[in-house]
């Protein structure tokens, strides 16, 4: 493959042997891989440092998460309930 400005292309005769099925591979780990890693905050450094965790790292990490999902479960529930307070008796279905 070869970059010349904006354009990427294969070389030789035959040319799109390798683009399409790159570029196919590039969406699905857009779509399907990145995506979640990046909703679980799990980067290069995160998982470097996990290796370096001690039994009391891990605990503390551990209860840090149970309680950040406690908060956004209540904080969701919070905009779930205000959301049918404002809404009333209708679109009960």
């Amino acid at each position: 493959m070869v970059r010349d400005g904006d354009k990427i292309e294969a070389d030789g005769d035959n040319k799109y042997d390798r683009i399409i099925p790159l570029a196919l591979a590039v969406r699905a780990w857009e779509a399907h891989e990145r995506k979640p890693l990046i909703g679980q905050q799990f980067t290069r450094s995160a998982a470097e440092m996990s290796r370096t965790y001690t039994g009391e790292d891990l605990h503390r990490v551990f209860q840090q998460n149970i309680v950040q999902s406690f908060f956004a479960s209540q904080r969701r529930a919070r905009i779930e309930q205000g959301r049918a307070a404002r809404r009333g008796n209708r679109w009960n279905f």
